[in-house]
């Protein structure tokens, strides 16, 4: 029985790693207990939020499509890393990535992988 309370104990208190990939840059893909799939830098910070639908890279870029779920709408947008300086962009809205493929266009041959059974824009 004490073993048993043990474990238990164990168990909630330690948080579980369902998932975890390398990614270029020092970045690690990760899932959580909830199945939602993140990403983190080397120091730890949460670079994309826990709401990644796809993600792809190449050598300068790490983008995920991710879902924001508000009181009032849920928008997909796409969110990249810049491998480079390590700064993250958000494009805010779908309209706004049709600007920053014109700005950046080896963006737009990066190969998506679908994490989650969505389709992303």
């Amino acid at each position: 029985m004490k073993l048993l309370r043990l474990i238990l104990l164990f168990a909630v208190l330690l948080p579980v790693q369902v998932l975890s990939m390398d990614l270029p840059g020092g970045h690690v893909l990760k899932q959580n207990d909830r199945g939602e799939y993140y990403v983190e830098n080397s120091g730890k910070i949460t670079m994309i939020e826990p709401s990644i639908i796809s993600i792809g890279y190449n050598k300068k870029w790490i983008l995920a499509c991710i879902r924001n779920i508000a009181i009032d709408s849920e928008e997909k947008r796409m969110v990249f890393i810049n491998l480079q300086n390590g700064g993250t962009t958000d494009t805010i809205n779908r309209d706004n990535w049709k600007r920053f493929e014109g700005i950046y266009p080896d963006l737009t041959g990066i190969t998506l992988k679908p994490l989650q059974d969505e389709t992303c824009p």
